[in-house]
């Protein structure tokens, strides 16, 4: 009893049940034998004497008097395994085999009921991964409870399988857009400073500072402190076998943080600011430490899917990953140049740097503003005065300096026009933007040639 107080029980109540049933434990012998004389088990092989005797001692064979880190078990193994590994272990070398036991539940379908041929409700996982690929199988594992029996049917698997395409779209959004980024050398990012060390990038010099380092816009700083959080949730997460909370904080960041938020507010920085102005380079660095860190923590659930994406993170990788059927005889890739394997690399770790919850509270300002405009386009919209976002001009009477520029509420509210004043409250108002729509990034301007000067000057320097 006393070794088992000194296990861990996952879940908790693993505890009682097993205390109980030791307690209690109605059997003289640790076989399946009993009193009324069941015979010795004769097997197959020769080897074998007793199956209940010869598994609870299978820690004689691989762990000698080591403890394991971890037993796993159905929850029918306390009484089992769990229970004769117990047994036997005590009575040889006087502590448990394991230092922890996990115990999950079985697989049921979609109204809970067992898996029986004759009922005609068995999902076969060969099945499953046949149709939908082995990382959809084990993406549904990680978002059941399995502490609990866990639900099984093709409902389920659709909605899985479209969680698995949103991180999928994502990472391959990110990727798409750091084809011209070097990835190479990236250095660390110390406290507010920006990015230190030597980037391996062609920079303009408002990016590249005296001492070789990158400043970083506030939406890519905002981007990494979310991503910082995410990264010690999952390693929480990891760590005391929630994996559930990993699949939904996974999918949350990429469908919300990044999809609704982030990835829409810089889409003009990556399409149609110049290659290498400092504004473009800094949202490249984020998005290429956002799909690296993404990577690291979804390895080992999606195992091939990571692996293919992190084969592509490379300079100058052709064509475009996740692009459907490919004719391997037109590829020009250079294998040598690829990473190691993501299955190699180390669980990211949080950078304490970008961890300002000054910055935090800032964003969640900013972010409530920008809900409030949006509901006054709406209302341009309903009434046929904009058609899109991009339509309208914005005055934004503020309260308090957020630190943020006209260019930058631009690209947050993702409006042509951006007017700021000081006042006591926050007051808006929302009009059609005057001049002209750009024919290259869609803003209303003062056009030269169907151009704003933006697009203008970076249409000259790039020599088109």
């Amino acid at each position: 009893m006393k070794e088992i107080k000194n296990t861990k029980w996952i879940p908790d109540w693993g505890i009682k049940r097993i205390s109980g049933m030791v307690q209690n434990r109605p059997d003289w012998c640790i076989s399946r034998q009993r009193i009324w004389g069941l015979r010795i088990p004769l097997e197959d092989s020769k080897d074998i004497m007793d199956v209940w005797l010869e598994s609870g001692a299978s820690w004689a064979t691989l762990l000698g008097q080591k403890q394991a880190d971890l037993y796993l078990e159905g929850s029918d193994q306390h009484r089992g395994w769990f229970q004769s590994s117990l047994l036997l272990s005590v009575a040889a070398n006087d502590q448990a085999p394991y230092k922890a036991v996990l115990t999950h539940g079985f697989t049921v379908d979609e109204q809970g009921r067992k898996m029986s041929k004759s009922m005609g409700n068995v999902v076969d996982p060969l099945k499953v991964i046949a149709q939908y690929g082995a990382d959809i199988m084990r993406l549904w594992v990680i978002s059941s409870q399995f502490k609990d029996d866990m639900s099984i049917s093709d409902k389920l698997l659709k909605q899985v399988s479209d969680v698995y395409g949103k991180i999928r779209n994502t990472w391959r959004f990110l990727i798409s857009n750091l084809y011209d980024f070097e990835r190479a050398s990236l250095g660390v990012i110390p406290a507010k400073a920006g990015i230190q060390g030597p980037v391996g990038v062609e920079m303009d010099s408002r990016l590249r500072g005296n001492d070789n380092s990158i400043t970083l816009t506030e939406l890519d700083k905002w981007i990494l402190m979310r991503l910082q959080k995410l990264v010690a949730d999952c390693e929480k997460s990891y760590e005391e076998y929630e994996y559930h909370k990993i699949y939904h904080d996974v999918h949350d960041f990429c469908a919300n943080d990044l999809s609704s938020f982030y990835l829409d507010m810089i889409k003009d920085r990556l399409y149609c600011d110049g290659k290498t102005s400092a504004t473009r380079r800094s949202s490249q660095y984020a998005m290429s430490v956002i799909l690296k860190k993404l990577l690291r923590i979804m390895a080992p659930v999606l195992s091939f899917t990571t692996e293919e994406v992190w084969q592509f993170l490379t300079p100058n990788p052709t064509p475009p990953i996740l692009g459907g059927e490919t004719d391997k005889s037109k590829v020009s890739v250079d294998f040598s140049l690829r990473s190691a394997s993501v299955h190699l690399q180390e669980f990211p770790v949080v950078d304490p740097a970008l961890l300002d919850e000054a910055l935090e509270k800032r964003w969640e300002e900013i972010f409530s503003i920008r809900t409030s405009v949006y509901q006054k386009i709406e209302e341009l919209r309903q009434a046929k005065t904009v058609a899109g976002s991009l339509d309208a001009k914005v005055e934004l009477t503020l309260s308090k300096d957020l630190g943020l520029s006209k260019e930058d509420w631009q690209l947050i509210l993702i409006v042509s026009q951006v007017e700021l004043k000081n006042g006591k409250e926050l007051l808006i108002k929302a009009a059609h933007a005057d001049g002209e729509k750009c024919e290259r990034c869609w803003k209303w301007e003062k056009l030269e040639n169907g151009l704003c000067p933006r697009c203008a000057k970076v249409i000259k320097e790039q020599g088109k």
